[in-house]
């Protein structure tokens, strides 16, 4: 069973997660997951655990997207697109630390999700 049942509730769990990102101790382990997902780009035979990761967040953005009213196929390009994005805003908060301009860039791109994920909701209704 998913965590919510709404889209607010779906957009709702997006924050919780970012503000989870900039506690301190967390963004230590987004610089450990880093340098993880890059050894494992070298590594690919010997080790998947950060691709296994990703992998599930992907699913479980799918599954979300799905039981919202989006279409498989569109609810999976939108999840890969979040997580990506995600992972590229908490890269940034980490090496940078500029939480102001990180925030920013993260409510930008929740804003641009939730817009393209209403439209996808509408063209399945229609």
């Amino acid at each position: 069973m998913l965590p919510f049942d709404t889209l607010e509730d779906y957009f709702s769990s997006l924050a919780q997660s970012w503000r989870w990102t900039q506690m301190p101790e967390n963004l230590h382990r987004q610089r450990l997951e880093l340098e993880a997902g890059l050894l494992e780009a070298v590594e690919r035979d010997e080790l998947s655990i950060t691709r296994d990761y990703f992998v599930r967040w992907i699913e479980m953005g799918t599954a979300a997207l799905v039981a919202l009213g989006v279409e498989r196929g569109a609810a999976e390009v939108e999840a890969r697109l979040l997580v990506n994005t995600f992972h590229g805003v908490q890269f940034d908060l980490v090496l940078n630390q500029n939480l102001e301009a990180s925030t920013a860039v993260f409510e930008t791109a929740i804003a641009h999700h939730r817009s393209r994920v209403e439209q996808l909701i509408t063209e399945v209704v229609r």
